[in-house]
């Protein structure tokens, strides 16, 4: 994946919702979500697609049922979205088939500057209206976004290894 200028982060930027014409950023967001650590290499979108524990965000984008918030300036940031998943193919935080899990990611050059903590909000504020039970996630134990997850609701339930399951209550 190429370098990042810093430039897109430091101009005005908004939060819209996600169209099938994302498709590509939005497996260049999940490759940030699994690779999440500053500086490390993240693979290209073909790899991230050609691992079907991953794929499983976004193979088919969008699923009925599928949502996504981004937030973009002269060019994407940005992205949290959810995807109700079922037993048969559970994710890394899944609950129930009743609780979308959701995914996120902010470009590492525009990370600390309320992206993430505004696309979450929108996202939560939407699945509390849409009368969703509750939100899902994984996130690494050494992860600094459990922080923002925690602030904004969402509680530990569980973990194997240092992984980490959090859920967010309506």
């Amino acid at each position: 994946m190429g370098r990042y200028g810093s430039r897109v982060c430091d101009v005005p930027w908004t939060i819209r919702e996600g169209i099938p014409g994302d498709f590509e950023f939005l497996t260049s967001m999940l490759a940030h979500a699994a690779v999440w650590q500053q500086g490390a290499d993240v693979p290209e979108s073909e790899a991230v697609l050609a691992i079907p524990e991953l794929a499983r965000y976004i193979g088919g984008w969008p699923r009925p049922g599928d949502f996504a918030l981004f937030a973009v300036g002269p060019a994407p940031i940005g992205a949290v979205w959810w995807r109700q998943l079922t037993a048969r193919e559970a994710g890394f935080g899944y609950v129930a088939d009743d609780i979308p899990e959701i995914a996120m990611a902010v470009r590492p050059d525009c990370r600390g500057r309320g992206i993430g903590t505004t696309l979450l909000q929108g996202l939560i504020a939407t699945a509390e209206g849409e009368g969703l039970p509750a939100l899902s996630l994984s996130v690494d134990r050494e992860n600094p976004a459990i922080h923002l997850y925690e602030r904004l609701g969402f509680t530990a339930i569980g973990g194997a290894g240092s992984s980490l399951t959090m859920v967010r209550r309506f």
